[in-house]
C-alpha cells in the first residue's frame, strides 16, 4: 500500500487509507496522529466520509470479522494526500505503526510484572498489517506484502479475518506509555521529513523495525 497515489479529489486534500490494522481498536479519546498521518478507528470521522464516498470502501471495512464470524472494528492508518512524500513509504508507515507498537507491548508487560497477571497487549502481532486495501480508485483490492504482490478485481469477495488466536483489543489511553509515543512520533517526523535523515535517526527506526519484530507471539500452539 506505500505505493499508493492520491486521486483528483485527493489531490485537493483528502484522507488516503493506506493500511487497515484488524486486530486493534482505539478509544475515541486515545489521539495517534502527526500532521499528515494518524491512526484511528474505523469510526473516525474521517473514515466515516471515506467509507460515504466510496461504497466499495464501506464494504472491504465491513468485511473484517473473527474467525468465528464475529464483526470486527479494525483500526486504518490513513494519510493526508498534502502531506510529504516521504510519508506514503512502506517504511514511514511502518515505522509509524512500530512507534505506537513500542509504546503500548512493553508498557503493557510493565503493567503484568508489576501486578502479577496478564494485562494488556503484550505481544506486537496486534498491530500487525493486513496486506489487502482497496486501490487509489477504490475499485478493486490490491496487496502487497513481503511475500509476493496480489490483485483482485471483487472486492465483495473479500472475507478479511483476523489472526487465528488473538481476539481483537480496544487501545484505551491506559494502555499506552504516551511520553515515549510522544517522543517517538516527534522523532518520527524528523526521521521521515523532507530533511534528509541523520544517521541516528534512521538506526532508530531500524532498531524499531527489529524491537516490533521480536516482540512477536514467540510460537503459537507448538
Amino acid at each position: 500500500m506505500g505505493e499508493r497515489t492520491a486521486s483528483d479529489a485527493e489531490s485537493e486534500g483528502a484522507w488516503i487509507p493506506m493500511f487497515t490494522l484488524p486486530l486493534v481498536d482505539l478509544d475515541p479519546k486515545v489521539v495517534i496522529e502527526v500532521p499528515g498521518l494518524a491512526l484511528v478507528s474505523a469510526d473516525d470521522a474521517r473514515v466515516r466520509d471515506l467509507a460515504q464516498r466510496h461504497p466499495r470502501f464501506a464494504t472491504y471495512l465491513g468485511a473484517f470479522t473473527t474467525e468465528f464470524g464475529q464483526a470486527v472494528t479494525p483500526s486504518v492508518l490513513i494519510r493526508h494526500s498534502t502531506s510529504p512524500e516521504t510519508y506514503r513509504s512502506v517504511e514511514a508507515l511502518a515505522g509509524f505503526r512500530d512507534a505506537v507498537a513500542l509504546s503500548v507491548v512493553p508498557y503493557a508487560w510493565a503493567l503484568t510484572l508489576r501486578h502479577g497477571a496478564p494485562l494488556g497487549i503484550r505481544y506486537a502481532n496486534w498491530f500487525n498489517f493486513y496486506p489487502w486495501m482497496t486501490d487509489q480508485a477504490y475499485e478493486v483490492l490490491l496487496m502487497r506484502s513481503m511475500a509476493q504482490h496480489g490483485h483482485h478485481p471483487l472486492v465483495e469477495e473479500l472475507k478479511p479475518q483476523v489472526l487465528p488466536g488473538f481476539a481483537p483489543m480496544l487501545i484505551t489511553g491506559q494502555m499506552v506509555d504516551r511520553p515515549l509515543l510522544d517522543a517517538l512520533l516527534n522523532r518520527w517526523q524528523q526521521r521521515f521529513g523532507l530533511s534528509p535523515p541523520s544517521h541516528d535517526q534512521v538506526a532508530l527506526f531500524r532498531a524499531l523495525n527489529m524491537a516490533q519484530a521480536a516482540a512477536q507471539a514467540p510460537g503459537n500452539v507448538e
